[in-house]
């Protein structure tokens, strides 16, 4: 199944919906698996924000977990189909995407959409050199990323090959505040948020733990203390409504 209602036809980055900034601001969401994972946080933050969805378009296997709760005879997608070239085309679009349609107050991405929204952070001025484009400031003004995954080498993807990024390598550093919601009992992908979050301006950085995996708290005082890092961050950089 295809979380959200979607517009347009297919494509790596089809909007679910667009819909105009309220009082915390204008939140693109990248998360492969829909809205589900999501959704009790979404409800948690209220009403102080609008979100324009990003889907993916390849046909996947199901993340850990989520075949457990919406079963096996659901279509599921992602944004990469595990070669370099879709990835790439992942970033391309997402970038004149935000181009067309930004600048949007925060990304959130969950597990390879916050490694999707980390590719362009961090390569957004390559991007704009080779689309010939007068420099502009970043697509988002902070990040919200679940689970994070390590994000890829962009210039590896441009060869045809795939390699994770690390926070020792020169120029992996984002400056925009984010939040990083992660987990240890995370089975597959701990080690990869842990790395995610020093790839992140300590300054302006606030780790949330949880229990909830490779997953996003649905209740409790965990879901709670996300949704105010979230408010907390997003306000602080969002412009109030004339």
């Amino acid at each position: 199944m295809e979380w959200g209602l979607t517009v347009s036809p297919p494509s790596n980055i089809a909007p679910s919906y667009i819909v105009e900034p309220r009082l915390y601001g204008y939140v693109t969401l990248l998360n492969s698996d829909g809205e589900a994972p999501v959704a009790a946080l979404r409800y948690h933050l209220g009403q102080d924000f609008e979100y324009d969805f990003v889907d993916g378009e390849y046909h996947c296997p199901a993340a850990r977990g989520i075949s457990e709760i919406f079963g096996n005879n659901q279509p599921y997608y992602s944004y990469f189909d595990g070669s370099a070239g879709s990835a790439m085309k992942a970033v391309r679009d997402l970038y004149v995407y935000t181009n067309e349609n930004g600048p949007f107050d925060a990304v959130m991405g969950f597990s390879l959409g916050a490694a999707l929204a980390v590719m362009l952070l961090l390569h957004f001025d390559q991007l704009q050199a080779a689309g010939g484009q007068v420099p502009v400031s970043s697509p988002f003004k902070c990040a919200i990323l679940l689970c994070g995954v390590l994000p890829y080498n962009l210039s590896g993807l441009l060869r045809g090959w795939k390699q994770f990024l690390h926070p020792r390598d020169p120029g992996n550093l984002i400056r925009i505040p984010t939040v990083h919601a992660w987990s240890p009992n995370d089975v597959d992908y701990a080690r990869h948020s842990r790395l995610l979050m020093q790839m992140c301006d300590p300054a302006n950085r606030i780790d949330v733990a949880h229990c909830a995996g490779h997953g996003v708290p649905s209740r409790g005082e965990e879901l709670t203390k996300l949704a105010r890092a979230i408010c907390s961050t997003v306000s602080s950089v969002s412009e109030p409504e004339m």
